[in-house]
């Protein structure tokens, strides 16, 4: 089985013979590291030598110290290769740095592959060229299945059967984790009762989601399309676009991936929305953390870690902490990697990252506005099936639920947060006087707060102003409609 990488093998090779004495192969895989080298070593019929501080000289506990190494290894000719795991983080001396930028100027002699798994440890050497060990493939991931498979032929041959005919979808599912990783993974599943090749799956893509997962990505818990009243066009447009994430589409040649502006009234639902959009895209929601602080090495990490999660949608939304890191991912993402879903909210249009203001780079640009009668009647209702769900008992009603609408209805002006707000309050106030919730109490909730049309207005119709030309309405109802 091809464990490395027959492409970087090839331009490896032909550095090597151009003269080339130091490369930096970049990958946290060093069983695919040392497959590379071995392939590199029969292609060019020279010795292949191996050391790690904690294993010495081809594993034989020799010459742990990385300068002693370097400074035989200058007094030779010998036409090997070295690879040295780690290398990086052991040139603690300008000397050892000189030592290895002579071996890597020599005319003859060793040629050292230096295997580091992060950019940052890698020496200022400039002699030094960089090549990458990219995650395994496709194709590579469909023959690991295979042979899985034919190890559980004979105890499970039902199950290893299904895993052959499943073999691309489990591989798509493992895309962006180590090939140990992907191993390891589907062992485990393999574990559980009755274990099919769609939980197989589920648990591939679990695994890749958490492993993006870091610093500067949170995993967020998507929400289901029941939850938004009154998005219609918005959850028309996404069920098209999730069209694009299906394997069918990209045989076709579609390109899955997408990003998305929602602004709006705050309290209407564009964070709500957000989650909804992942439930309906069919994939994991990731946000930017409270830690998500630095420069551009940040963004290169959080890029790379989105393309091992993707198929994945992330979120960047105007209250999380790094707003300059938010911009430079979407300048970034209007390039995006295939397989990366951006939704961006905000409740001003300066709320959003700077590239999207004006809706360049976006699919599509989203307004919520206050909600109309209809969609305070559908929120409402909403909110007390929510709260019959299990463990959350439904509030016990003294008048009929169409009388409680028609409150919703009338409720004009109010954001959803409003209507949620004054619930919550009439349904403590019943609960202390010991009697069910009443139109009357809702009401009497609802006028005592002063809705956001009334306490925002210049800047809702300000919003409104810059959202005409540039923006559709989530819903296809108005409130003259209504």
């Amino acid at each position: 089985m091809q464990l490395g990488d027959p492409e970087l093998e090839a331009r490896i090779a032909r550095a090597l013979l151009a003269g080339a004495r130091a490369i930096v192969l970049l990958t946290g895989e060093d069983d695919r590291a040392l497959a590379v080298a071995e392939a590199l070593g029969e292609r060019l019929r020279r010795p292949l030598r191996t050391w790690s501080v904690a294993a010495g000289i081809d594993r034989g506990g020799r010459e742990r110290e990385l300068g002693g190494l370097l400074a035989r290894l200058r007094e030779i000719d010998d036409d090997e290769i070295w690879l040295l795991f780690e290398a990086g983080r052991e040139l603690r001396s300008s000397a050892q740095r000189r030592l290895l930028r002579e071996l890597a100027q020599a005319p003859r002699g060793p040629a050292l592959i230096l295997v580091e798994s992060e950019r940052s440890s890698v020496p200022e050497v400039p002699e030094l060229e960089l090549e990458r060990l990219e995650l395994p493939s496709r194709e590579l991931l469909v023959e690991r299945v295979g042979r899985i498979a034919d190890q559980l032929a004979r105890e499970r041959p039902a199950l290893a059967e299904a895993m052959r005919e499943a073999s691309d979808g489990i591989a798509a599912a493992g895309l962006g984790l180590s090939l140990r990783r992907f191993d390891r993974v589907i062992a485990a599943a393999i574990l559980v009762d009755a274990p099919t090749p769609a939980s197989i799956a589920a648990a591939l893509c679990r695994r890749r989601v958490a492993d993006a997962c870091t610093a500067a990505l949170t995993e967020i818990e998507p929400a289901p399309a029941a939850e938004l009243a009154g998005f219609d066009h918005y959850l028309d447009w996404l069920r098209e676009r999730a069209l694009s994430f299906d394997p069918a589409a990209r045989r076709v040649g579609l390109r899955p991936s997408g990003a998305i502006g929602l602004v709006g009234v705050p309290g209407c639902g564009q964070r709500l929305a957000a989650r909804v959009a992942a439930s309906v895209l069919g994939l994991p929601l990731l946000r930017l953390g409270p830690t998500a602080h630095g420069g551009p090495d940040l963004v290169c990490s959080t890029l790379a870690a989105l393309e091992r999660a993707a198929p994945v949608a992330i979120w960047l939304d105007e209250d999380d902490p790094a707003p300059e890191l938010a911009d430079e991912l979407a300048r970034r993402l209007i390039t995006q990697p295939v397989g990366v879903f951006v939704l961006a909210t905000a409740t001003r249009p300066e709320g959003l990252p700077s590239p999207w203001r004006s809706g360049h780079g976006l699919d599509q640009l989203f307004f919520v506005d206050l909600p109309g009668a209809r969609q305070r009647t559908q929120l409402l209702e909403k909110l007390l099936v929510r709260a019959a769900e299990p463990g959350h008992p439904a509030p016990p009603l003294a008048d009929p639920l169409a009388r409680l609408l028609e409150v919703a209805r009338d409720a004009e002006g109010c954001s959803g947060a409003d209507l949620a707000h004054a619930l919550t309050v009439a349904r403590l106030r019943c609960f202390a006087r010991g009697r069910p919730l009443s139109a009357a109490e809702l009401r009497a909730a609802i006028d005592e707060r002063t809705p956001i049309a009334r306490r925002q207005a210049q800047q809702i119709e300000a919003l409104r102003e810059w959202a005409r030309p540039l923006t559709r309405n989530v819903d296809r109802a108005t409130d003259e409609s209504d």
